[in-house]
C-alpha cells in the first residue's frame, strides 16, 4: 500500500531520529528497572577484601549453612554494592529445610544484599587477611567460583543474577543450589524485548547513516537476473557443506576462543572455489562488494564505530573507560589480523554470496531474513553436537534469539552499503573488543 503523499529527505530522517530517541530511552528503563531479569556483564563483579573467619553456622529461610573455622570470605560487589560472598572453606556443610539429606560443602558462592549479610554475620569474628602473596591466591580463586547462570548476549556474555531478597547457593562444580520454588528464567519478556528494542536502535541507526545510499546499476541489473537451476544446485551445495561442518562441531560461535586456523582455511577455500566459478562463468558475476561506490564504501566504514558504541553501551550500560592492551602489542595485533581474516572470508560466504544470491531470488527483505536464519543452523548444529538435544533454555536462547540478532546488524549493514569490508571490521571488532574494553 503507497502513501498518497511522499515524505522529503529531512522529515524521514526526523522520524527515524525520533524512533531511535524513543526505542533507546525505553531500552535503558527497561535495563535500569530490572536488570536481575535482563542480567548483567560480569566483569562488574568486584572483588576488594578478604576475610578470615572463625567457625561459623548461620540460618536462612531455606537453609542451614555451617562452615569451620580459618574459612575466607571474600564479599563480592556490583557497582559498589554487595551482592554476596564467595566462601573457600576447608569444609562444611548445608541442610535444607525441606529435605532431611546433608550436602558437604568445599568452596561455594552465597548470593546476599548487606541487610541480610549483616544480619546472619551476626557476631561472628572475620579477621581481614593482611599477607598480600596469599590475598592475590584467593581473589584468583575466588573469581572462578562465582558461576552464576550466563548466556552469550549481543558483544559480552550476560549474568543472571537471583532477586536481592533470595538467598542461593553456587559451588564450585557449577551446581545450583536454589530455594524451593525458585529458578533463574532466561526466557522472559523484559529480556527478548530490551535486546530487541537495541538491535532495532542499531538497524535504524544504520539507515539514517546510509538513508542517502542507492542501489547501483550493476547491482540493479544482478538483483533482475534470476538464479538458474546450477546456482540454486551451488549454493544449496556450499550451505549443506557448512551444515555439515557444524555438525561436526567445526565452526565457531560468536566467541573470539571458539575460531580455529582449520575455520579460516575452511572458510577461504569457499572463497577460493567461489571466486573460480565466477570466472569461468559458471555462476553469476556476484555482487560481492568489493567494487562498492566510494560514498558506500566510506559511508559503511563511518557506520562502525557508531554501531560499536551503541551495542557496547547497551551491553554494558556504561561508556568504555580504556582498553587493556597487553604489553605485547605486536601479540594483541596479530590476534585481531587473526579475527579480521576469519570475519572477511566468513561475510564473504555469508553475506556477499549467499544474502545477495537469496536477494536475487526472492527479493532484499527475504534475503536479508533468510540469510540471517541461514547463519544460525551450522552454529545450532554446533551447539547440538556440543551439548545434545533438547537444549538447555540458555543454550536455546543464545542459538534462536542472540546469535540471529547479532547477525542482523552485520546482513543490514551490507545490503544498505554493500561494503564488505566495513561488515567484516564490524564482525571482527564485536569478536575482539569484549575481551579489551573496560568500564
Amino acid at each position: 500500500m503507497k502513501l498518497p503523499f511522499k515524505l522529503n529527505p529531512v522529515a524521514v530522517f526526523l522520524i527515524v531520529l525520533c524512533l531511535i530517541v524513543v526505542f533507546s530511552v525505553t531500552a535503558f528503563y527497561l535495563a535500569v528497572d530490572g536488570n536481575y531479569e535482563i542480567g548483567v556483564p560480569p566483569l562488574r563483579f568486584t572483588l576488594k577484601e578478604i576475610y578470615r573467619s572463625e567457625p561459623w553456622t548461620f540460618q536462612t529461610p531455606n537453609f542451614l549453612i555451617s562452615i569451620r573455622g580459618e574459612s575466607y570470605i571474600v564479599p563480592v560487589y556490583l557497582d559498589e554494592r554487595l551482592i554476596g560472598i564467595v566462601v573457600q572453606s576447608n569444609g562444611g556443610y548445608l541442610e535444607e529445610d525441606s529435605s532431611s539429606r546433608r550436602l558437604y560443602l568445599e568452596d561455594f558462592f552465597l548470593t546476599l544484599n548487606s541487610e541480610i549479610y549483616a544480619q546472619i554475620k551476626g557476631d561472628t569474628l572475620f579477621l581481614p587477611l593482611q599477607n598480600s602473596a596469599l590475598q592475590r591466591r584467593i581473589l584468583a580463586a575466588a573469581r572462578s567460583l562465582i558461576r552464576l547462570p550466563e548466556l552469550q548476549g549481543i558483544a559480552y556474555p550476560r549474568t543472571f543474577l537471583p532477586p536481592p531478597d533470595a538467598i542461593c547457593i553456587y559451588s564450585g562444580d557449577g551446581e545450583s543450589i536454589l530455594p524451593s520454588g525458585y529458578s533463574v528464567h532466561f526466557n522472559n519478556q523484559r529480556l527478548f524485548l530490551f535486546f530487541s528494542l537495541v538491535v532495532l536502535v542499531v538497524l535504524l541507526t544504520i539507515y539514517l547513516l546510509t538513508m542517502d545510499l542507492h542501489p547501483t546499476s550493476r547491482l540493479k541489473r544482478l538483483h533482475a537476473e534470476k538464479p538458474v537451476l546450477r546456482e540454486k544446485l551451488i549454493a544449496g551445495f556450499f550451505l549443506a557443506v557448512l551444515l555439515a561442518a557444524g555438525t561436526l562441531g567445526k565452526l565457531p560461535t560468536f566467541k573470539a576462543s571458539s575460531i580455529h586456523p582449520h575455520v579460516i582455511i575452511f572458510y577461504y577455500v569457499i572463497l577460493f572455489l567461489l571466486l573460480i566459478l565466477r570466472k569461468k562463468q559458471i555462476i553469476t558475476n556476484q555482487y560481492f562488494g568489493l567494487a562498492s561506490t566510494m560514498r558506500g564504501y566510506l559511508r559503511g566504514m563511518i557506520a562502525v564505530p557508531v554501531i560499536l558504541v551503541l551495542i557496547f553501551l547497551f551491553s554494558t550500560l556504561k561508556f568504555p573507560s580504556g582498553i587493556s592492551v597487553t604489553l605485547n602489542t605486536q601479540k594483541t595485533a596479530l590476534h585481531f589480523a587473526f579475527l579480521f581474516s576469519y570475519a572477511f572470508a566468513a561475510e564473504f560466504f555469508w553475506r556477499g554470496y549467499l544474502q545477495t544470491f537469496l536477494e536475487r531470488l526472492w527479493g532484499q527483505g527475504a534475503g536479508l531474513l533468510l540469510a540471517t536464519v541461514l547463519f544460525t543452523l551450522p552454529v545450532f548444529m554446533t551447539v547440538y553436537l556440543a551439548y545434545g538435544f533438547p537444549l538447555d533454555a540458555d543454550k536455546t536462547l543464545e542459538v534462536f534469539f542472540f546469535y540471529p540478532l547479532t547477525a542482523l546488524p552485520l546482513a543490514y549493514l551490507y545490503q544498505r552499503s554493500r561494503n564488505l569490508v566495513s561488515v567484516a571490521l564490524l564482525h571482527a571488532l564485536l569478536l575482539f573488543l569484549p575481551g579489551f574494553l573496560n568500564f
